[in-house]
């Protein structure tokens, strides 16, 4: 379990990509930290760790008029919104020409234009409170990983539609940050073939690094900090938390490149 890093007694915290095991382990922590903590409820349900405490809001943020109830019922709260949290996302993955164009349009429609129109509805509340935002990324979007097709290019998108959130809403004080996760040993990932969950005990115990995937306890102590008053000077960012995965690919691509054994 994390520990909050600060109190939070008063905020309001909104949360979407709720039935993830990482949404319901960063509620907690909120919820442990005196914030009142809604999350958006859509078809894919809630994950069966979702703290008691926490408000579901009932919404599909694909649906216009849902996101328009959505937007009016934030905007009657005076305090407005503290907090927006971003990590719900869609994988779409396989070489470029073996999508179809469909896969293409989920890929942007999941990953870039909806958690757009969410925070278009919660950005009249954001504002209230200058409050600030942050985003599930993924380091597909920054490197061209083998078969990674259309998701790489939607987080891609996402990473330079929150930089530009950021230049274009920083006068209002809101501050937008991106968290560029590997992989995530989420329940739904851990298993013996790909992610043996005995590997994972031992991560819980030992505070070693290691390239790839990250524990969901190690992603909410980022989320936690970097959605804190204590890093109110961080706005714009896009953090790499992926144990230097990035750096060992970049060593790694050198090496492919110069042919250098």
């Amino acid at each position: 379990m994390s520990r909050p890093i600060m109190d939070r007694t008063g905020q309001q915290i909104l949360m979407w990509g709720a039935e993830r095991q990482v949404s319901a382990l960063l509620a907690q922590t909120y919820v442990d930290s005196g914030a009142q903590v809604s999350v958006i409820k859509d078809s894919r349900g809630l994950h069966g760790d979702m703290p008691d405490e926490v408000l579901a809001i009932e919404c599909e943020p694909s649906k216009p008029r849902d996101l328009r109830t959505l937007a009016a019922d934030l905007d009657e709260d005076e305090h407005g919104i503290d907090v927006l949290v971003i990590l719900h996302e869609e994988h779409r993955p396989g070489p470029l020409l073996d999508n179809s164009i469909e896969d293409w349009k989920e890929a942007l429609q999941h990953n870039v234009h909806l958690p757009l129109q969410v925070v278009q509805a919660a950005l009249s509340a954001l504002k209230k409170a200058r409050g600030n935002i942050a985003f599930l990324g993924n380091i597909g979007g920054l490197h061209a990983f083998d078969s990674k097709g259309p998701s790489a290019v939607a987080r891609q998108s996402l990473h330079n539609l929150a930089r530009y959130m950021t230049t274009e809403w920083f006068n209002d004080g809101i501050r937008v940050n991106t968290v560029a996760v590997s992989s995530i040993a989420e329940d739904s990932v851990v298993n013996d073939v790909y992610l043996p969950r005995a590997q994972c005990l031992h991560r819980q115990d030992h505070a070693d690094l290691k390239p790839g995937y990250a524990l969901p306890a190690e992603v909410v102590d980022v989320f936690d900090f970097i959605t804190s008053d204590r890093a109110r000077w961080l706005t714009g960012q896009l953090i790499k938390a992926d144990g230097g995965m990035t750096m060992a690919l970049d060593f790694d691509f050198f090496l492919r490149l110069t042919n250098y054994t």
